[in-house]
């Protein structure tokens, strides 16, 4: 986990990202404000043995989370998703599950010192995937 801690700035999107975002429900025009912007993801050291993760981009969004524990959060779209957030050797995995979607998003180091995050989303039968790449600050 150490190795996600600090801030990250997104640097490039694979194109499947407006996917993902129509996928969670976002409307277009939000949809193409974010696909505009450079967010900021901070990943750091809370209170309690937590971890907190902050994206700063049309909006902030931020959560806090116990490795193995579930715990519920808003997504974007403003449902409310069942998440956990887990180790899997080497990757960062947030499992999140709504009434009508559910997805992982997979944090990795690339071997350049990148952060790659994978977001795997499915709602019926549509499965979306997308790819974004952040370079530590």
């Amino acid at each position: 986990m150490e190795k996600f801690l600090g801030e990250w700035k997104l640097v490039k999107n694979d194109g499947e990202f407006d996917n993902y975002l129509s996928l969670m429900g976002m409307p277009w025009a939000i949809r193409k404000m974010a696909a505009k912007t450079s967010p900021v993801q901070k990943i750091e050291r809370a209170d309690g043995g937590k971890y907190r993760v902050i994206t700063e981009s049309v909006k902030t969004m931020q959560f806090e989370f116990i490795l193995g524990e579930e715990f519920e959060d808003k997504a974007p779209n403003g449902e409310l998703m069942k998440v956990t957030v887990d180790m899997d050797g080497d990757k960062m995995i947030q499992r999140y599950q709504g009434s009508e979607m559910h997805g992982t998003n997979y944090r990795e180091i690339t071997p350049d010192g990148e952060l790659m995050m994978t977001m795997h989303g499915e709602k019926g039968s549509k499965i979306v995937t997308c790819k974004r790449w952040w370079k530590l600050v």
